[in-house]
């Protein structure tokens, strides 16, 4: 069972990042669950960014293609211009650009 799954009833501007991270920051029961969205979004974007490291045979060109396509440059450029972001997601999404739009 997918725990995130019945957060997709939530109003639609809770479903953006910057109202999940500072709803994330306040306490209740809302604010655990976006607190667990932002720490899933996180542990996606590091696993992405793994996924695209150079391996024994070279650049993964082909994985890295299919990777921008689920998270495009203008999103991460926007995670990284949002100062109501946590620094953690903030330094991963440098991490992803590195590995994933970097040569």
């Amino acid at each position: 069972r997918d725990p995130y799954s019945e957060k997709a009833d939530m109003p639609p501007e809770w479903l953006e990042l910057v109202a999940i991270a500072g709803g994330a920051t306040r306490h209740g029961r809302r604010s655990k669950a976006l607190r667990q969205m932002l720490d899933y979004f996180i542990e996606s974007l590091m696993l992405l960014a793994t996924l695209c490291k150079p391996g024994r045979s070279g650049r993964r060109d082909f994985l890295i293609k299919k990777v921008q396509a689920l998270v495009p440059l203008d999103i991460c450029v926007h995670c990284l211009q949002e100062d109501g972001l946590p620094n953690h997601l903030r330094h991963n999404v440098c991490e992803f650009l590195r590995v994933a739009y970097v040569e």
